[in-house]
């Protein structure tokens, strides 16, 4: 789930969308975006100018050169833990090494012929 007042704010603005609106302060709605939500929006009508200024005054808005798979997916984010967190690419290529391919494309067809 994405926080949707945060990032979209001004695209639900003034009549929400899929039945999503503003609280109140005595009856907060912390409710987030699902991937469906989000999947049908037109992003062309989402302005982030005020989020990324609001991380820039605050410091928080990233450089282009510190911009790098290792820091985006991996331990340099702050959803590691331990400092032990792989990056994107190196969780893929682990999957990828004990996955059986040939299992997985016998089971494919099996289930598209109605074999299973």
């Amino acid at each position: 789930m994405v926080n949707g007042v945060s990032v979209c704010e001004s695209y639900f603005a003034p009549s929400p969308v899929a039945g999503l609106g503003w609280s109140s302060a005595k009856s907060p709605n912390g409710e987030g975006l699902t991937a469906s939500q989000l999947n049908q929006m037109d992003w062309s009508q989402v302005n982030l100018d005020k989020w990324i200024g609001i991380l820039s005054i605050t410091g928080n808005l990233p450089g282009i050169p510190s911009l790098d798979l290792e820091r985006l997916t991996g331990s340099g984010i702050t959803l590691t833990v331990d400092g032990n967190r792989q990056s994107a690419a190196d969780r893929a290529i682990e999957r990828l090494n004990v996955m059986d391919a040939q299992e997985l494309r016998q089971d494919a067809t099996e289930e598209i012929s109605g074999n299973n």
